[in-house]
């Protein structure tokens, strides 16, 4: 018996894909039962979710292996195996057969996985999101593949051959995997050719996509957060998440992320992804954990007899006749 799971699928391919395992019967050698709770024997992922892909990322290898890539393109990173869009029986049974006959044939890492020692990142940052919070000044690149993103701080704008949802997919890869090269290392081609935008837009994505759970620098665990303004979202649609965050934080007080997930019940992983964004685009307030709250307003004083109600009057004229 094998077990089959899945991240980040919608509520319809997750219903076809448990019709297609209830109706594999003995197309396959083993018995395949899709499971959620148990260490599984291959994993689904849908390439096309920026959140769901950011997830996997931090996922240890005993459970990303054997992953079935899933997605309408061919992903940015290689996969020993993929399912194209939509879901069809057969391509399924290929592949679970594929995976009871080869269970330990690994993903290939992309080509550019370790970038060359000139251009190696410092050891002490682990996500794209704090490389990009340091790099205040000047030009940064960023290669994956054939794939790249440029960034000028100091003309406060980016470019990049990608778009959307495949530009927020590929900043949610491990910062490990990007082959990163900055200031005078970085040749650009004639400004005339260069499609500039506004970085305000690749900065809110790097903190959605590139965080993977860890706050950047300067900013602490127990710190209180709020935003001073709605975030201009640009490339990408902001999720239902995103919006109750913004909507929580816009209010006066600031809150811990303790706090923030009490009420929203929206996971760390989620909260912290949405501070890194709020911080690299600027709209972030941040203070200390031992900051005092503002003091709750005094209590009103109690309004006169006169000055009360039909209703307080007669309670008030009822108790004076009692005594």
């Amino acid at each position: 018996m094998k077990y089959l799971s899945s991240i980040g699928l919608s509520a319809k391919d997750e219903t076809v894909l448990k019709s297609l395992i209830d109706l594999l019967g003995a197309r396959t050698s083993e018995e395949w039962i899709y499971r959620d709770d148990v260490m599984v024997d291959a994993l689904l992922l849908d390439f096309d979710n920026s959140e769901a892909v950011a997830a996997w990322n931090t996922k240890p290898e005993s459970v990303r292996r054997n992953t079935i890539a899933y997605s309408s393109e061919i992903p940015g990173i290689s996969f020993a195996r993929r399912l194209a869009k939509p879901l069809r029986a057969a391509d399924l049974i290929a592949v679970l057969k594929d995976i009871e006959e080869n269970p330990g044939k690994a993903d290939k890492a992309p080509a550019s996985s370790t970038p060359p020692p000139s251009t190696q990142a410092p050891s002490e940052i682990s996500t794209l999101a704090e490389c990009v919070a340091r790099h205040s000044e000047g030009l940064l690149r960023l290669t994956f593949g054939d794939r790249e993103v440029v960034l000028d701080r100091q003309r406060r704008c980016f470019s990049t051959s990608e778009s959307g949802e495949s530009l927020a997919a590929l900043l949610a890869h491990p910062f490990q995997e990007f082959q990163v090269t900055r200031g005078a290392d970085v040749n650009l081609p004639p400004d005339g050719s260069i499609k500039w935008l506004d970085q305000k837009a690749l900065l809110w994505l790097v903190g959605q996509s590139g965080s993977h759970g860890r706050l950047i620098d300067g900013l602490e665990q127990g710190g209180l957060f709020r935003i001073t303004r709605w975030p201009g979202f640009g490339l990408v649609r902001p999720s239902q998440t995103v919006l109750t965050l913004c909507s929580m934080l816009t209010r006066k007080n600031a809150m811990s992320i303790e706090e923030i997930r009490s009420v929203s019940g929206v996971p760390e992983f989620d909260i912290i992804a949405f501070i890194n964004a709020a911080s690299l685009t600027g709209i972030l307030v941040a203070q200390s954990g031992d900051a005092a709250k503002p003091d709750k307003p005094a209590a009103k004083p109690e309004l006169p007899t006169e000055r009360k109600g039909l209703f307080a009057k007669i309670r008030s004229r009822l108790a004076n006749t009692r005594a």
